[in-house]
């Protein structure tokens, strides 16, 4: 996907008039908010995943969750793989098909879900705000820009100018610390004996550096913002999955692996370029050979377009691999 943050970037986003409101809606009033609403609102919620969704949902399922990965959770698949070997349990961003519990989602991938079949058991809370589209102009300047670069620097640089502003809504600060350089002994002492001294590192016999714990930290990074974009991309490869792919092959289109932004897919069909065709709106096909006869520039690096990443290359074998 081009510039999948990017994507998100340019979608209404929150920046104040929070507020908790009652969590006594109904269905019908969530699945009616509009799109393009004004009021924005995140759901703490309990879902329920149907049984017969589970085939359906087995390769790519929604609502994925933070979650400490046990040697139980394995498949036993993962089990035969391991092979005897010792397996360190680790928190992982997992997809998969349990029920959700206190969940806290966006109200527009949370009408994604329920339109595909997950079941609203129960709202516990509702966060209303205020948003509109206000990094939009900014960002449209950067894919511009980017669009017209000359070089991989220049193309490199406005990617980043648009990834960095979603890096600074998510930044964790409480990490940080106090460095000082200090080249003289009894300074540095009185460093090392405060309550706050962390750790020292000794660069020669004249020169050490001293870390220190902050005494205070003003969390002053707009994380409501951030998690509105992780939403929003998440959204986007949700629905290029199952209301594009899935959609038009069915069973036909199997998810071979995926990223943050990239889907691989095995595909039966007559001619994929065939049924690429139908859905030019979608594809960037810029990076085709000129006399390829889907190739167009009229997509060019659009953020939130698909393009073929071995540029019409078939790929005739696959194997994944951990990295």
């Amino acid at each position: 996907c081009n510039n999948l943050y990017g994507a998100s970037l340019v979608e209404s986003l929150s920046y104040g008039g929070f507020e908790w409101i009652s969590a006594d809606v109904t269905l019908d009033w969530i699945q009616s908010i509009p799109q393009d609403s004004s009021e924005g609102y995140i759901f703490e919620v309990d879902l329920k995943y149907p049984e017969e969704l589970r085939d359906l949902h087995n390769y790519y399922p929604l609502a994925p969750e933070k979650m400490d990965i046990k040697f139980e959770d394995l498949s036993e698949f993962s089990k035969a793989v391991l092979n005897g070997m010792k397996y360190t349990p680790s928190t992982k961003l997992v997809p998969n098909l349990k029920d959700k519990k206190n969940y806290i989602t966006y109200y527009k991938i949370l009408q994604f879900y329920l339109k595909h079949g997950l079941k609203l058991e129960k709202v516990h809370k509702i966060l209303k705000f205020q948003q509109k589209p206000w990094l939009k102009k900014y960002i449209v300047f950067n894919t511009e820009q980017r669009k017209n670069s000359k070089s991989a620097f220049e193309k490199d640089f406005f990617k980043l100018m648009n990834n960095s502003v979603y890096g600074k809504t998510m930044e964790n600060i409480r990490n940080r610390v106090d460095v000082q350089l200090v080249n003289d002994e009894k300074k540095a002492q009185k460093l090392v004996a405060a309550p706050t001294f962390k750790r020292f590192i000794i660069f020669d016999n004249e020169l050490v550096e001293v870390e220190r714990v902050k005494k205070c930290l003003t969390l002053d990074k707009p994380i409501y913002v951030g998690f509105v974009i992780l939403e929003l991309r998440k959204l986007i490869m949700y629905n290029f999955h199952y209301n594009v792919m899935k959609k038009e092959y069915g069973d036909k289109a199997e998810l071979l692996f995926t990223d943050t932004d990239s889907l691989t897919y095995e595909v039966e069909t007559e001619d994929i370029y065939k049924d690429m065709s139908r859905h030019m709106d979608i594809y960037d096909t810029s990076d085709y050979p000129r006399d390829h006869f889907l190739f167009s520039e009229s997509n060019k690096k659009k953020i939130g377009c698909f393009k073929d990443e071995l540029h019409s290359k078939p790929i005739y074998e696959f194997i994944g691999l951990r990295p």
